[in-house]
């Protein structure tokens, strides 16, 4: 009797886990991310910079345009991309911190990138990116700075992957993200795309490199930049953009914000990083050197030696903590590819070390972040109803009770559909005031110079100016912040015009005093005295 044949059983292929070192990097990269938007969520509420930001966010959802209805330092990309997710999301402090975080983890993923097309592999590879993108936990607020970091890394990238493939895609799109850097920081991208185009020059002058690499990148990073500018400057005309950019920032800048270099309260951090900086720089000049006759290497090392050391020089117009570290990020990529190169020589470690260092590394990063974050949960707090901004409201630079009181006093007082003023106790000294006030408040400012500067809104030409806005524009209330002390090295420790204060008193109806504001009610509308012009 035949037997019936059995088929085989099925061959199972083994199951193949994640190792313990993957799911160990994993774990502490999920941690410090963790930690990181509990440190951007709970921290208090800034009066300035901070406000700066939201305020100009605010004014542009609302149909505002930048340098022609409201002052702006810097390019207005932030300020866009600011501006459509309170469209998409709603306008409160927790969006703005929202961005904060996706600015981190995007320059992060970049990072990343850019480290693997560096060589770099594993941990070591993870440890590098996190040194190159870990910055913007120094300052819990979505601004300028780290949205022009990210651009310009995405341009780095960019860079990196055009020399090891030779279409022509590369350099378009390296040369658009310095475009796009400068609607950002201006100074930035341009210190950027000198820094790139030398490292295109140094790949050599033939007539196919010229045309293959550095005409397409010149091309992109024109032609993006005279997009986004030329648009700019037809809506808000040539002159406010010309002096807010260039007459501002290159003459009454240095002037008004200036901190010699080896001076100010962060003088030695400065100076350290100066330090560990010209260390890597001198390395990679030395490799540069040693690698000339490598065409790829020669511009690898160029371009980011060169933009880090451009980007550093602004120090030398204002040399604190923050300026100094608009530098890190490509001189972090410097390092990375100088310790990758490195690594090509010397003898792999074997055993766990290479597993644990990454992850030592990184938890280093998130006792960082976990303790600044600590740190402001510890502080005294408490939900005071602070509109717009969620639980970022219950902590601030002041008692949130009596922030909360301020901002029931205004809506009291002003309409909604009115605009206040936010100005100092004294106007003719002016480090900064609490533009903050603006966008919790929900009031639009009644004047473009809603931001103070020292050296320009306390001279007498721009405060009769900011006068004869407010009064056009039924300005019936004023909050008058205490002023800080002036730093040493500039403007904002000399008194300018006096002006403003006498127009104030000579419109004041009856003030009163909530923590350290003084809410003063004026007589809105012009008046014969305010000799304004049509």
């Amino acid at each position: 009797m035949l037997r019936p044949v059995r088929s085989p059983a099925p061959i199972r292929a083994p199951e193949r886990w994640p190792s313990p070192a993957v799911v160990g990097q994993a774990l502490v990269v999920t941690l410090f991310f963790s930690l990181a938007a509990v440190r951007f969520i709970v921290a208090p509420l800034d009066r300035y910079d901070e406000g700066v930001t939201l305020t100009k966010a605010a004014l542009t959802a609302a149909g505002s345009i930048p340098f022609r209805d409201y002052w702006i330092t810097y390019g207005p990309l932030d300020t866009y991309a600011l501006a459509a997710a309170f469209k998409g999301f709603g306008i409160s402090v927790i969006v703005e911190r929202a961005l904060g975080v996706a600015v981190l983890a995007l320059l992060a993923l970049v990072a990343f990138a850019v480290t693997g097309r560096l060589g770099l592999r594993g941990g070591m590879r993870l440890l590098l990116t996190g040194l190159i993108s870990v910055v913007p936990i120094s300052v819990p607020a979505f601004n300028s700075a780290f949205l022009a970091n990210l651009v310009g890394v995405s341009a780095v990238l960019a860079f990196l992957c055009g020399l090891d493939d030779d279409r022509p895609r590369w350099p378009l799109l390296t040369g658009a993200a310095v475009g796009l850097a400068s609607f950002s920081r201006p100074e930035f991208a341009l210190a950027l795309g000198i820094g790139i185009g030398a490292g295109y020059l140094v790949l050599g002058l033939t007539s196919t490199a010229l045309r293959g690499q550095l005409m397409p990148y010149l091309l992109a990073a024109a032609g993006v930049a005279s997009a986004v500018w030329g648009g700019t400057i037809l809506m808000a005309g040539t002159a406010p953009v010309w002096f807010d950019l260039v007459t501002y920032a290159t003459r009454l800048y240095p002037q008004a914000r200036g901190i010699p270099f080896g001076q100010g309260d962060e003088a030695g951090i400065v100076i350290m990083l100066g330090l560990v900086f010209a260390l890597i720089w001198v390395w990679g000049a030395v490799r540069a050197y040693r690698e000339r006759r490598v065409a790829g290497e020669r511009a690898r090392l160029v371009a980011l030696l060169v933009s880090g050391v451009l980007i550093f020089t602004w120090v030398r117009t204002r040399a604190d903590g923050i300026h100094a570290m608009d530098a890190w990020p490509l001189t972090a990529i410097l390092l990375a590819l100088l310790l990758e190169r490195r690594g090509r020589q010397a003898r792999r470690a074997t055993g766990m070390l290479p597993a644990l260092m990454p992850i030592a590394g990184i938890l280093m990063f998130s006792l960082g972040a976990g303790g600044l974050a600590y740190r402001d949960l510890a502080r005294p707090h408490a939900a005071a109803g602070i509109p717009r901004s969620g639980i970022s409201g219950e902590r601030a630079w002041m008692p949130t009770s009596e922030l909360a009181a301020v901002i029931r006093e205004i809506d009291t007082i002003s309409p909604a559909d009115r605009p206040i003023w936010v100005g100092l106790q004294r106007n003719d000294l002016v480090t900064f005031n609490d533009t903050t006030l603006y966008f919790l408040s929900g009031r639009k400012p009644g004047t473009v110079y809603y931001e103070a500067l020292p050296g320009l809104t306390n001279s007498e030409p721009v405060e009769r100016t900011i006068a004869c806005q407010l009064a056009r524009s039924g300005v019936a209330m004023a909050v008058l912040g205490p002023n800080t002390a002036g730093e040493p090295w500039n403007l904002s420790s000399v008194a300018g015009s006096s002006y403003l204060d006498r127009w104030i008193g000579s419109r004041e109806l009856s003030r009163q005093t909530i923590g350290p504001y003084e809410l003063v009610r004026l007589r809105p509308g012009l008046a014969p005295a305010d000799h304004c012009s049509a």
